[in-house]
């Protein structure tokens, strides 16, 4: 049955002035269902109330998918839009997965009006049509699709904790080794920087594109190709490693180590994100990495043996998180694929 999202749905609009328990756009995470965060100090003016199982939607810029069910009762940010299942009407488990899929997101994105700060109303998301099953099958949907989320939040603890792992080791060895310090910028090539915007990244393509974040980019033609450290330059400090041909934009700062010092660098960096970031990251809006003083700053190196035993080590942990990220991305594609296919969206 073709349905629109009012039939199935309202907008809740309480408000009070409870300030124990809130939640702001900050505290709803890209592209997942659940919420971990919140705050209890009371330091805002929220008004809007939402209670447990409603939805969470955040209005402001929709591009960065962010829509979760409230795991207890608050007040929640004005930018947040709190949407409720109409009894009878649907399933409530399975709203979520109607309102967290990207065809919706795309839908909000469309209807978003304003250029620095685009936001999204309900006259207009609540007119997001689609295809609805029927009550049962709803329901054996939900339970397939709450089960995925659930594997997928057990294998984020998994990866966490090997990640802990990795970084607690390095901290470790690299403060008991002895070595020689020598600076950044004596032991890699700095590349050419890249006229490419990061704008111009495609969602699918033939080529990895990294520029600065997390958010996973490509494109048609490639710029470099080999062992790279691609950093940002601006947000936070954010180091990783690609061996192969990709294209990187503009505010990317893009490094090749020494071959036998390639990965050690890059585990040292990465293991340090926290301290460069802090010192290296400077200005009061968007902060920016201070190139000079980061190339200038040194890195304990020790001998060669030393080198090859702890990459070793780093390489086999990692390749643990590799795999655990992959069966995360899987599930996140098959998610995909389900409510898709369900909403025939």
């Amino acid at each position: 049955m073709r349905v629109k999202l009012k039939d199935v749905a309202v907008e809740f609009k309480e408000k009070s002035s409870d300030k124990s328990i809130s939640i702001g756009l900050e505290h709803l995470e890209s592209n997942k269902i659940t919420i971990d965060k919140y705050d209890t100090n009371g330091n805002n003016t929220f008004t809007k109330t939402f209670k447990r199982g409603q939805i969470l939607f955040g209005r402001r810029r929709a591009y960065l998918h962010k829509a979760a069910v409230a795991p207890f009762d608050g007040i929640c940010s004005g930018d947040i839009i709190v949407i409720e299942a109409i009894k009878n009407k649907i399933f409530p488990a399975f709203l979520p997965f109607v309102i967290q899929n990207e065809e919706f997101f795309n839908y909000a994105v469309e209807k978003s009006a304003g250029s620095l700060s685009p936001r999204v109303k309900w006259e207009h998301l609540k007119e997001y049509e689609f295809e609805l099953p029927d009550f049962e099958e709803q329901k054996r949907l939900a339970n397939i699709l709450w089960k995925i989320e659930n594997i997928k939040s057990s294998i984020k603890e998994q990866i966490k904790k090997s990640e802990d792992l990795l970084f607690n080791y390095y901290s470790h060895i690299y403060g008991n080794m002895d070595g020689n310090y020598q600076s950044i910028k004596s032991m890699v090539e700095i590349q050419n920087k890249s006229e490419i915007k990061a704008g111009d990244q495609i969602p699918y393509g033939k080529y990895k594109f990294f520029t600065s974040g997390e958010k996973e980019g490509y494109y048609n033609s490639y710029l470099l190709n080999g062992q790279f450290l691609i950093l940002n330059t601006g947000g936070s400090m954010l180091c990783q490693y690609y061996n192969g041909p990709f294209a990187y934009s503009t505010d990317a700062l893009v490094i090749k180590p020494k071959e036998d010092l390639i990965k050690f660098i890059y585990y040292h960096l990465l293991c340090n994100q926290k301290y460069y970031d802090e010192k290296f990251f400077r200005g009061s809006g968007l902060r920016h990495l201070n190139k000079k003083e980061f190339l200038s700053s040194e890195i304990k190196i020790p001998e060669k043996n030393k080198i090859i035993y702890i990459v070793n080590f780093m390489d086999n942990i990692s390749k643990i998180i590799a795999s655990l990220n992959n069966q995360k991305i899987y599930l996140q594609e098959l998610e995909r694929k389900i409510i898709k296919e369900a909403l025939n969206v």
